[in-house]
Formats: C-alpha cells, structure tokens, sequence
C-alpha cells in the first residue's frame, strides 16, 4: 500500500510538470463531498475530534468555520471546489502552487471571467513544478515575491467573502503526503483581502522565473 502510494504520488509530480510546460488543462476535481470539522468561534466551546455548530445568529449566514486534514479529506479537491465555485474573484497568496488540478481551476475561473490574482514566493516560483508560468500563459495575473524572507501565506480570499488558509501546501504532496491542515472560515474575509492587497502592492510584476533549481 506504502509503495502504490508512492508511486502515485510519483505520477502526480510528473503530472504537475507537464501541466506547468505545456499547458495541458487537467481535469478539475469535484466539489468537496465530505463532512468536515466544524468549530465554534469560541475556542472554549470545542472538543478534540469533535464536530461543533457555530452559532450563527451574531454573523449572519455563512459563518460555519470548517477544519480538514491532509492527507484524510482531499484538501485539494476541497479547494478546487471552492475555486471553481467562485464568481468574482479569487486572491491567492500562496508560498508555491504546483499542484496541477488546482492550478487548473485557477485557469479556469480566470478564463469564465473571475478576477484572479495569484501571489507567489519568488524563490518557490523558481522550481520546475511551480505551476506560475503555466498561469501566466493562461492570463492569470501573477506576481512572484523577493522580499527578505519567504512569502510563506498559504490563503486565498474568494468573492471578498470566503478564506481558505491553514498550513496546506498548495502541491501535489500537501495533498497526498503531508500531514497538513485547511481552514475554510468566513469572519475575517476583509482582513485578509487587505494583507493581499499590501502585498500585491510590493511584489514584482511580470518577471519571469530564472528556473533555477531542478
């Protein structure tokens, strides 16, 4: 099982790569099927492995805060589901997007006419299996970051409205290796599309990667 596991992961990499050089569209996941975690704003209201209601009453609709895991809840195809539901816009600022179906649901709003802005570490964009060239030929406004330290936000804010953050590498080994975590919360929407906005500002337009690692 160990080594099946490995070799699509394997695949998946090699996957990645084509997709990124030649800018073959990857089949999008399906929406996300699966019953996540559900926390309470208040942190004392939670128990460990155990689903809690948000009390919706004070927010409004559409506050429920939900927690997955990797690799048990295909965060991936969580977040392809998001991304391919969105209807005005997606900012994405994420330390490296190489997972190929995600970037291809990037592509994809982008080309029905989602406002997509994409934000990456500099030196993550320089890898092979960064997915950045492959966006930029696709249309997506991207910009790499060169700031002293990493770029190492893992977020993106859908309508002004919808966070997806956590630990969650946007890879092809975030979604099937690592032990990570994604959030999908609703209350602190503007916040996070005003960091965005700060560092969209600061980052570099229109340089290409130098590649320069294998």
């Amino acid at each position: 099982m160990r080594e099946s596991t490995r070799f699509g992961a394997l695949c998946a990499v090699l996957l990645a790569v084509s997709a990124a050089a030649f800018g073959e569209e990857v089949e999008l996941g399906e929406a996300p099927s699966l019953d996540p975690y559900e926390i309470s704003i208040n942190p004392d209201e939670n128990t460990a492995g155990t689903p809690v209601s948000v009390d919706v009453a004070e927010f409004g609709a559409s506050t429920v805060t939900s927690v997955y895991f990797s690799p048990e809840d295909d965060c991936d195809n969580v977040i392809i589901g998001w991304l391919s539901q969105a209807r005005r816009s997606i900012d994405a600022a994420v330390f490296l997007i190489s997972h190929p179906g995600i970037a291809d649901a990037l592509a994809q709003a982008h080309l029905k006419g989602v406002k997509v802005r994409v934000i990456m570490d500099g030196e993550q964009a320089d890898f092979k299996v960064a997915s950045d060239e492959f966006l930029e030929r696709a249309g997506v406004p991207l910009r790499r970051s060169f700031s002293k330290g990493s770029m190492h936000n893992k977020f993106a804010v859908i309508d002004g409205r919808t966070v997806l953050t956590g630990s969650y590498n946007w890879t092809v080994g975030g979604a099937s290796v690592n032990d990570e975590n994604l959030i999908v919360l609703h209350q602190a929407a503007a916040v996070f599309q005003r960091k965005f906005d700060q560092l969209w500002a600061r980052c570099v337009a229109g340089t290409p990667s130098r590649r320069r690692f294998e």
